[in-house]
Parts: structure tokens; C-alpha cells; sequence
């Protein structure tokens, strides 16, 4: 699964002579990378170092320095809560990547100078007093990459876009030692590419491993819904429709045993992102229709008394089990609200 490092230069204060649209932009990719970061179901994790460093030399984004932006600039922005989700994620020490490289079973000794970062930008962009301790931690992201580790394998960095567009940096690194050792070029030079996280669309491939994100649970499988909603409404009028689980939802998977049924969960994914997407009647293979109250032809549409929510059946699967999937369309004044019931075989008939 993805660990996902925030680069510190995202959280890095601007210059004072910042124009108000740099600093527009700037509060912008802090609110958003942080919304990302404490809520998608990803490992997320800072250099605790780097924002030390940061704050001790005034460039860190605390509660003072947002309320100064907001005099000066005459911002619309809540500064109470952008301060409470910096100090949320970037205080929390769990979170840090140093710490959680420590607790691999591996180390390193570099040759001094020997680590270098392509494109140089990546680094040069930040204060030269992190330099030194970011180049060092990179260089072990690199090793633990190069070992094959599945952390390091699933290492990416959220940072800020380069001009040419790169989705990757390059980390070269000569090594003195290694314990345990593993085997390397003569020359001991190691190089791996580390992937970037440039917008949070970049994350979309991340949600597949849906085997994962179903065993995270309720928030995961929201978020891989959202995810892959993006790609089913893009282009269409408005937005997808509010959505919700139904509390019967995710136990009438597990209880069929099909939470570790990869193919059927990408199915109910799939067709979830379609149903708000309002895109499901579209698509003949589904075979959209009414939940009737009883299988005779004439029967209405069963219709929940609590609220006025029509219920809706459509097809995940043609053969076997002939997985059904049900839903609650309920309208509201504010627009349409999707709860989806549960998961059933084509001869059941029970909607939550």
C-alpha cells in the first residue's frame, strides 16, 4: 500500500514581499494537501526534522504567521482551522518518516557528498539548513527502494509541480556499508527513482489495490468510490451525487466472503462510482431497474416509508452467484443522496 511523504516545501512559509496570489496559491496546496493527507487512506508522513528546522528559524506555518497573512492580505480563509489540521498532522511524531525507516531491519553508511537529487530543484527549492538531514533521509528511502522492501516500494512524495512536469526524482547514492549487506554495482553507487504526487487526481491509481482499502474498512471504500467517481463524471454536468453506506453495506460483503474476491470488489467500486455518477441507467449491462415490493410484474417500487427513498437493483455479475447490487435513491431539496443497501446473490431478495 502507498506511503505517501509530504515534501516540506508545501508547508513552507513565503517571502514577505509574496504578492496576494502567490499567497492564494500557496494556502491553497497547504489546505489541500493537508485535507488529502488527514483523510485518504494512505500512510501519510512528514520529516519531522525538516519542520523543526522550519519553525525554528520562523518559516513553519503556525497559528501566528497564518493571522498575519490574514491581516496583511485581507484573506478569506478560517485560520483556526488550517492551524488545527498543521498542528494535527505535522505534530503528531508517529508520523514521522525518519522514525518508521528506523524501525526497518536495515541500515547504511554513505560516502559523505556522494547523494545527489535529480532535478537539483527538488532540494535547491528548500532553506540550505535542511539540505544536509533531507538528503540523508532520501538517500534511505533510496536504499530501502533498492532492497526491494515493501515499504520503500510503495514510497511516493506529495510535493509542488516542477516546469517540465516530472512525476519523479532521481536519488544517486554511494554506500560504505550495509547492515544486513545486499548486493550492489562494484562502484557501491545505488540509484532509485522515487515517484511524485503532483494533485490529489495523481493518487486515483493508488486506490486500485482495492484488496487494501476493503480491509481498512468504511472510510477506505468511500474514499476508492470518490476516487474512482472522478474518471465516471468528468465532463458531465454538476457534480456526483451524495453518497452514503448503509449499515448493513459492508457486512453483506465480508459475510459472503467476497472481501477477498478481487474482481467482485472492483465490480462494486466500479458500479458504485457509476450509480453517482448518475451513469449506471446508461449502461445496459447493469440492467437497471426498480426494487420491486414482490416479483409479480405489476408490483410497485418498494419505496422506504422513513424517508421516501426508492430502492434499486442492478447486475454485478451474469454467471454464477449472479452478485446483485441494491440501493436507496432518496430525494432531498439540497439533491439526490445514494445509500447503498447491500450485496446479494440473483434468487435473494433483501434490502436493507
Amino acid at each position: 500500500m502507498a506511503n505517501i511523504v509530504i515534501d516540506p516545501v508545501i508547508i513552507m512559509t513565503l517571502p514577505d514581499d509574496a504578492s496576494r496570489a502567490e499567497v492564494e496559491v500557496w494556502i491553497e496546496n497547504l489546505t489541500l494537501w493537508l485535507n488529502e493527507a488527514l483523510t485518504a487512506p494512505f500512510t501519510w508522513l512528514y520529516d519531522r526534522q525538516a519542520s523543526e528546522l522550519l519553525e525554528a528559524n520562523g518559516q513553519f506555518p503556525n497559528f501566528t504567521y497564518l493571522k498575519r497573512l490574514l491581516q496583511k492580505y485581507h484573506l478569506d480563509i478560517n485560520i483556526s482551522q488550517i492551524a488545527r489540521k498543521v498542528n494535527t498532522f505535522f505534530r503528531d511524531d508517529t508520523l514521522d518518516l525518519q522514525d518508521h525507516l528506523k524501525r526497518l531491519t536495515y541500515a547504511i553508511e554513505v560516502e559523505a557528498g556522494s547523494i545527489t537529487i535529480k532535478p537539483e530543484l527538488f532540494v535547491t527549492r528548500l532553506p540550505e539548513y535542511i539540505h544536509d538531514g533531507f538528503h540523508l533521509l532520501l538517500a534511505e528511502c533510496c536504499a530501502c527502494r533498492y532492497i526491494k522492501h515493501p515499504f520503500g516500494q510503495g514510497l511516493h512524495i506529495a510535493t509542488l509541480a516542477f516546469a517540465n512536469g516530472s512525476k519523479e526524482i532521481a536519488v544517486s547514492v554511494v554506500l560504505l556499508e550495509a547492515l544486513p549487506d545486499f548486493a550492489r554495482p562494484a562502484d557501491n553507487t545505488i540509484v532509485q527513482a522515487l515517484p511524485l504526487i503532483i494533485t490529489p487526481d495523481d493518487l486515483q491509481p493508488l486506490a486500485e489495490d482495492v484488496l487494501d482499502l476493503w480491509a481498512k474498512g468504511e472510510h477506505a471504500i468511500i474514499y476508492a468510490i470518490n476516487q474512482h467517481s472522478k474518471k465516471e463524471w468528468s465532463g458531465t454536468l454538476g457534480g456526483p451525487f451524495a453518497f452514503r453506506l448503509g449499515p448493513r453495506f459492508v457486512a453483506s460483503v465480508n459475510e459472503r466472503g467476497l472481501n477477498t474476491n478481487e474482481i467482485i470488489l472492483q465490480s462494486i467500486i466500479r458500479a458504485a462510482s457509476n450509480v453517482i455518477a448518475n451513469r449506471a441507467k446508461d449502461i445496459p449491462g447493469y440492467r437497471l431497474h426498480a426494487f420491486r415490493k414482490s416479483e409479480t410484474a405489476d408490483s410497485p417500487q418498494l419505496i422506504r416509508e422513513s424517508d421516501h427513498a426508492r430502492a434499486w437493483r442492478l447486475m454485478l455479475q451474469k454467471h454464477g452467484a449472479g452478485w446483485r447490487l441494491h440501493y436507496w435513491h432518496i430525494a432531498t431539496p439540497e439533491g439526490s443522496v445514494i445509500e447503498f443497501a447491500n450485496i446479494c446473490k440473483e434468487s435473494e431478495r433483501e434490502i436493507y
